[in-house]
């Protein structure tokens, strides 16, 4: 029932696809990385607070998530990016919400999310 069309909403995600090392002026490495994302991609979501006990069953309560999604497809990875609006760039400070942690499912995947 969790993972009904009618209770879906569109997200946009980007997925981090790598690390780059970040290069002061003169063109020498700082000794920081930057993470690289994908071309963001709409998708449809539904998504549940989690004051229920199910979340705590499945995620325990250490985790402190705004919500939780659902999905009969693996769709997003650890720290995939979701954005309410299309995102046009400074992916990693504009987010909405970020995908914490990933527990599978016999069925499906289970996706907990977190605030900026």
């Amino acid at each position: 029932m969790r993972t009904l069309e009618r209770n879906k909403q569109y997200l946009w995600v980007v997925e981090p696809v790598g690390k780059v090392q970040v290069m002061d002026r003169d063109g020498l490495p700082t000794g920081e990385f930057e993470t690289q994302y994908s071309t963001p991609k709409q998708i449809k979501l539904a998504l549940y607070p989690t004051l229920g006990d199910i979340t705590k069953r499945i995620f325990g309560d250490s985790m402190d998530l705004a919500y939780l999604s659902l999905t009969d497809t693996d769709v997003m990875s650890k720290d995939a990016l979701l954005f309410y609006n299309e995102p046009t760039s400074n992916f990693d400070t504009n987010y909405d919400l970020k995908v914490a942690v990933i527990k599978r499912s016999l069925n499906h995947w289970n996706y907990g999310l977190e605030f900026r």
